[in-house]
């Protein structure tokens, strides 16, 4: 397999290895299951969305909204061994944090062809108008699929970061900004996917498009 992350990705790393709670708002991130070394790979991957994510959000922005600063604050911290069971204790975990955003649970499966990592998203705010928590990312681990910087674990972090700027009323620009990005990465993996956006994703577009078409009333 190729080598998938440069040197200039390894200070993100650094945001994903320290096992000691943060009081920044984060995406919690448990072991997942399956091969430990393809699991290193993806909080690879995951630490070079996070890398990325600050001109992903503010490429077509002209200044800096007010609120900007809150995603210097944003990390994937590794929390180690999955103990969540189900959904229900993984929303409970999520309720006696604090400031975590989600949970970040998964499978990783390897077969004769590239290993599929299912990646699960359990969300602190359900869906509007579809009411499920939960989303699952599939991705396979191989170097086409890493090199693309919009892919669902992209659009996950984007959301999250929707919902809680949203929840907390921050500044309109700056939710604006972020519903903006995550459309465009639904755009760039519904043609990726030849419109065959799963129902969760589907959800999550409507979603962030009423956002944006709120923001232009």
């Amino acid at each position: 397999m190729p080598r998938l992350i440069s040197q200039a990705v390894f200070a993100a790393i650094l945001l994903l290895v320290g096992q000691t709670k943060s009081q920044a708002d984060e995406i919690a991130l448990f072991d997942y299951h399956g091969d430990a070394v393809e699991f290193e790979q993806v909080v690879g991957l995951l630490a070079e969305r996070l890398a990325n994510l600050q001109p992903e959000i503010f490429q077509d922005v002209k200044s800096m909204p007010p609120d900007a600063g809150r995603l210097s604050a944003f990390k994937v911290t590794r929390r180690g061994l999955d103990t969540l069971a189900n959904t229900d204790e993984a929303l409970q975990w999520i309720n006696n944090q604090g400031d975590v955003l989600g949970v970040l649970q998964g499978t990783i499966l390897s077969g004769t062809g590239a290993p599929l990592v299912f990646s699960r998203f359990t969300l602190p705010d359900a869906i509007p108008a579809f009411g499920s928590r939960v989303i699952t990312i599939k991705t396979e681990i191989n170097g086409d699929e890493f090199a693309n910087n919009r892919d669902g674990h992209t659009l996950m972090m984007l959301y999250c970061l929707l919902q809680d700027a949203r929840r907390n009323n921050l500044d309109r620009a700056y939710i604006n900004a972020l519903a903006s990005a995550a459309h465009n990465t639904i755009i760039n993996l519904s043609r990726r996917w030849k419109g065959h956006l799963p129902s969760d994703i589907r959800a999550i577009q409507r979603d962030v498009e009423s956002s944006l078409t709120g923001a232009r009333r």
